[in-house]
């Protein structure tokens, strides 16, 4: 019986490891091929003269290659598994402080880049601290802010 517990918790500590691997994996190849791709559309821009609607369409792809890696590392980011990068680091806040902070730095951030601000506005919390992985939060608003800028909202 001990034999067969023991075999079955091996396979288990494998199937996790391979899990937590994977973020990091699909990083690396993901990073290893749009790096392929981005450093042949440099060298196609510059060695080769495109009418502007083909410029604008490889350049575009470029920007999109970069755009896919920096997705691809914020999503390994948040989830990448167990390792230091993954790990989360719960903390308590006043959530009324923590994000007046936030708004100021990305404020401060974005004030020559675009017209406008932006506001966190708290509804009434049971409780003024609490805890959470800061990082990640902010990795999470800068994303839904990026977004927003992107749309036009």
């Amino acid at each position: 019986m001990n034999a067969i517990q023991n075999a079955n918790s091996k396979e288990i500590s494998q199937i996790n490891g391979f899990f937590v691997g994977l973020p990091r994996i699909l990083e690396s190849t993901v990073t290893h091929t749009t790096t392929e791709v981005i450093g042949a559309i440099q060298l196609l821009l510059r060695e080769v003269s495109l009418p502007p609607n083909l410029f604008d369409s490889v350049f575009r792809a470029e920007l999109s290659c970069r755009n896919l890696q920096g997705k691809v590392n914020a999503l390994v980011e948040l989830y990448g598994g167990n390792d230091a990068a993954g790990e989360l680091r719960i903390a308590s806040y006043n959530v009324e402080q923590f994000f007046t902070v936030v708004a100021d730095q990305i404020n401060t951030a974005l004030a020559e880049k675009i017209k406008g601000e932006v506001r966190f506005i708290a509804n009434e919390f049971s409780d003024d601290t609490v805890s959470f992985d800061a990082r990640r939060v902010c990795i999470i608003l800068y994303h839904l802010i990026a977004n927003a800028i992107k749309n036009g909202k």
